[in-house]
Formats: structure tokens, sequence, C-alpha cells
């Protein structure tokens, strides 16, 4: 089940607001008889809008205008973020 999420994130010097739709993965299951065994599945995230913040301003921005490098990042902190969530949750 996708859910929407806003996230705040650093990455490259800058701050970002983030609109990202978030599929949780599932655990994957590593003991028992080899036929009851399966992969994990990650989570799967969706980056619907992005704004970076300059001083205290909010500047709309596209996703591939952000190097490879700070999108990973972003994409980890998110990660990061919403596992959090998801351990508040329980």
């Amino acid at each position: 089940m996708k859910s929407a999420y806003t996230f705040r994130v650093l990455a490259a010097h800058h701050e970002f607001i983030v609109d990202a739709a978030v599929t949780p993965g599932t655990p994957g299951r590593y003991s028992g008889p080899p036929e009851d065994c399966y992969p994990a599945d990650p989570s799967e995230i969706e980056v619907g809008g992005i704004s970076m913040i300059l001083g205290t301003r909010k500047r709309v921005i596209e996703w591939d205008q952000i190097n490879e490098k700070a999108q990973g990042k972003i994409l980890d902190d998110i990660e990061e973020q919403y596992s959090e969530l998801c351990r508040e949750w329980r």
C-alpha cells in the first residue's frame, strides 16, 4: 500500500522538502527449509515534488536538477525517516 509523506532532508549543503510516495518493503525469510525462504523486497520511493530551501525562501525544483550523489543521499534519508516512522507506529 503506497502512502504519501513530506520529508525534510539535508544533502549537498542544502535543505530540501520532498513530497514522496512510499510503498513499504517486506522482510525476507532466510532460515528454515529452503522452500520457505525468500528474499526481502525493499521499500519503493517515488518522488512527487521537491523544493530547495534558500535562506527564508522555498524554490520548487525538478528531481533531475539534483546531482546523483545528492539524489542518493536524499533517498537514503527518506528511507531512514520512513523506517523511524514505522518503528514509532508499532
